[in-house]
């Protein structure tokens, strides 16, 4: 069996993540990644036995990350609000900064390989959402709607600033992040 080198793995993702940013999931052709990359189709199967596997496999190993790393944001010392702010901001940044992953993973939502994920993954990130949202609602400072809804609203103000800043209407002064945040915490808090 032979050995899968680490920088290869990495240039197939960071391959695959431009062509979805490109074509969309359904541009993904492992024989036009193996090109890519510049391995033999045979060698790109021993890293990943099909299409969905990788997906799934690239899904996963972005998720695992985003949520080791949101939880670095939380501290028992902060308030609620820091909390969340720090949280939103971080993935506000991701956002921006990595254009090509949040592409990536808003369409594997919304495709059939989402059905296709390792549970223990999306059940993580809720975790994490509902970690936050149930202290906010102990401290009767956020809504008591669902913990889905309290998600959504704060994604969806955060898809729309990061695009405000990408089209320059923002920045990513502390002023700006102020008042970006602002939007989130105006439409959950109590």
């Amino acid at each position: 069996m032979r050995v899968k080198d680490e920088e290869k793995k990495k240039a197939i993702y960071r391959s695959t993540l431009e062509i979805v940013s490109n074509q969309g999931i359904a541009g993904i052709k492992m024989a036009d990644i193996a090109r890519k990359v510049e391995l033999s189709p045979s060698t790109l199967y021993i890293y990943f036995k099909n299409k969905e596997e990788l997906i799934t496999s690239l899904f996963t190993d972005i998720m695992e990350e985003q949520n080791k790393t949101t939880r670095k944001y939380i501290t028992e010392n902060q308030s609620f609000k820091i909390k969340l702010k720090n949280i939103w901001v971080y993935w506000l940044k991701y956002s921006i900064n990595n254009y090509n992953e949040i592409s990536f993973l808003q369409q594997v939502k919304k495709s059939p390989y989402f059905d296709k994920l390792p549970k223990h993954i999306l059940e993580a990130k809720q975790d994490i959402g509902h970690d936050i949202y149930k202290e906010g609602k102990e401290q009767l400072i956020v809504k008591d709607i669902d913990n889905q809804v309290l998600s959504e609203i704060s994604t969806a103000i955060l898809h729309k600033c990061s695009a405000l800043v990408m089209d320059k209407k923002f920045s990513l002064s502390n002023k700006d992040i102020d008042t970006m945040f602002s939007f989130v915490w105006d439409a959950i808090k109590s």
